[in-house]
């Protein structure tokens, strides 16, 4: 490969014969086209496209959190490449073709600054996740003001979430509100920390932390007033249902042991019966 450096040429992309040249952080490389294999589907070949597709679907619904939280280690490539080459090196595990990713393994964030102590998380509430960690600032060059970075992958939707800027290490835990379509859902949990402070460049690195596994959760369904679960009635409606019941059985003792009034009155108990079994 060899590197135009700009001149009369200026910028150039494209191919011309056998050679390709493309433009990278504004330079300009030539490279020869590959040759053609008659057979390009060896097991080797075969087992690092599997690895790839892998690495590629896992990190596809976090890129924007990547390219912020991968930015120190963008010289030579890019964030997500660097994301990318990470993962799958570290954090891919099976036996072809039964490739998974290795949760606790993966970094979405990377850097020197002090990362999370002890984090872990659970379900507080429906439709949230809470994640905690001791706060740690004060040792290393952690301090009070770093902004806790959260991601929450749900690997049943390929879908993720997260935030970067809305609390800090002093604080110890964080709640996070989930998308109504992760309820009932496993997710895997993320915690990283960066300065307060916006830095460019190499320089980045200092500023953002390793992220740490916080676990994987999963996520309490909302069994609240009004709301439907399983198919079963509302919870008012089974309020009412109880309530009912309950006048029901009084009625029904009174009957049997303790009022002739009641006794008599044939009227009053079908009645009753009669609502309880229209609802």
């Amino acid at each position: 490969m060899e590197i135009v450096k700009s001149g009369i040429l200026g910028r150039i992309s494209g191919k011309v014969n056998d050679a390709v040249w493309v433009n990278r952080g504004g330079k300009n490389y030539v490279r020869k086209l590959p040759e053609h294999f008659k057979d390009a589907n060896t097991e080797l070949q075969a087992t690092q496209r599997l690895k790839f597709a892998v690495v590629m679907g896992f990190l596809k619904p976090m890129k924007d959190f990547i390219h912020i939280c991968y930015s120190g280690y963008a010289m030579k490539m890019n964030a997500f490449n660097a994301a990318f080459s990470h993962t799958f090196h570290h954090a891919v595990t099976g036996e072809y073709p039964d490739f998974v990713i290795d949760y606790p393994s993966v970094l979405v964030s990377r850097g020197s600054l002090a990362g999370a102590l002890n984090p872990a998380c659970e379900s507080s509430r429906p439709g949230a996740v809470c994640i905690r960690w001791d706060n740690n600032s004060g040792i290393g060059n952690a301090s009070e003001s770093d902004l806790a970075m959260v991601l929450i992958y749900n690997p049943d939707k390929r879908k993720a979430i997260y935030l970067t800027d809305s609390t800090k290490r002093a604080e110890g835990s964080i709640e996070v509100e989930v998308p109504p379509e992760f309820v009932g859902d496993t997710v895997h949990c993320y915690l990283g920390f960066m300065k307060s402070k916006p830095t460019f460049g190499r320089k980045t690195r200092d500023a953002i932390s390793d992220s740490r596994y916080a676990g994987s959760i999963r996520i309490m369904r909302d069994k609240g007033w009004g709301t439907k679960d399983k198919g079963q009635g509302t919870r008012d409606e089974e309020r009412v249902k109880r309530k009912l019941f309950d006048g029901y059985f009084n009625d029904l003792a009174a009957y049997f042991f303790f009022s002739p009034q009641r006794r008599e009155d044939a009227n009053y108990l079908s009645q009753r019966m009669t609502r309880i079994v229209l609802i």
